[in-house]
């Protein structure tokens, strides 16, 4: 059975719904966490796995338009890492000395087997940015 509430209409109109949030400086922190994260990455602080969780996490936010240059080229490494051809013929050279610093600095090369969920994280995520991914295994 429905019960009336305690609080008076009068009471309830008064309340301030409108909460202070600094969304643009939210943005701002969330811009510098996501730099942060591309540098820890290129330096080798994370895992393969981390960088496209973290990926996900910004799209799923709504939030990867905003960013799209530098997941576009985290994206073109861990491709080139699993063996895709990237289809960008004039950034090749670039992409190869990219892969080449990673190699060196033993990124994407943590494990030899890979996890179900990162090799499933990694195909959707490829995929919905325009990679070539094979269903097959290699």
């Amino acid at each position: 059975m429905y019960q009336r509430t305690t609080w008076s209409h009068s009471f309830i109109q008064v309340l301030d719904d409108n909460f202070p949030i600094d969304y643009k400086g939210k943005l701002r922190e969330l811009e510098k966490k996501v730099k942060v994260l591309n540098v820890k990455f290129e330096n080798g602080s994370f895992s393969t796995l981390e960088l496209l969780e973290h990926i996900d996490d910004i799209e799923k936010m709504g939030l990867g338009y905003r960013f799209q240059n530098g997941i576009r080229k985290l994206l073109d490494v861990v491709a080139l890492r699993y063996g895709i051809d990237v289809g960008l013929e004039e950034k090749e050279e670039s992409l190869h000395e990219a892969s080449l610093e990673f190699r060196i600095l033993g990124v994407g090369h943590e494990e030899k087997e890979e996890s179900l969920h990162e090799a499933s994280l990694g195909f959707r995520i490829l995929r919905e940015h325009g990679y070539n991914v094979s269903q097959g295994t290699s």
